[in-house]
């Protein structure tokens, strides 16, 4: 039987568009959620396929992360780029049209999709991006316990 220690990657990315809301929002759930199975070595980024290198996070991710103890306030945006693709040893896209591009950078053995598509909560109001946080909590948990003992998420 594996442990999460034996099978998990080291180094996650999670893509988005504009990497100010949802992918920085799932790196700090899944920080958190490495941290709390004893694996903060796990090393975790996020990048956007559109966005303005060094953006800060959304305002209203960074509230919603705040109630839930997390902490958005140094993150700057990055653009999805071949040095982060190779970088990564597993991509977690939110939508599935982000896939493209991650393949496009040569990434396409290491795109891992959730479940679902992750709606982007750009420009609604803070409820809206209070249920998106809540849905990559969830999301976020299952892929990560997944990534451990099933490779059937993973797109090739």
């Amino acid at each position: 039987m594996s442990t999460l220690e034996d099978s998990m990657p080291e180094r996650i990315l999670f893509v988005c568009t504009g990497n100010t809301c949802r992918s920085p929002m799932a790196q700090v759930i899944a920080q958190d959620f490495l941290a709390s199975q004893g694996l903060p070595v796990v090393s975790v980024r996020s990048a956007g396929v559109a966005a303005f290198p060094g953006t800060r996070a959304s305002g209203k991710a960074s509230v919603v992360a705040s109630r839930a103890g997390l902490d958005l306030s140094g993150h700057r945006s990055e653009l999805l780029d071949e040095e982060l693709v190779a970088w990564a040893e597993v991509v977690i896209v939110m939508e599935a049209h982000h896939i493209d591009q991650v393949l496009y950078l040569g990434g396409g053995e290491k795109v891992v999709t959730l479940k679902k598509d992750v709606l982007d909560p750009f420009g609604c109001d803070e409820i809206v991006y209070s249920e998106v946080f809540n849905v990559l909590c969830s999301l976020i948990q299952e892929t990560l316990r997944c990534l451990i003992s099933d490779d059937d998420v993973r797109e090739n």
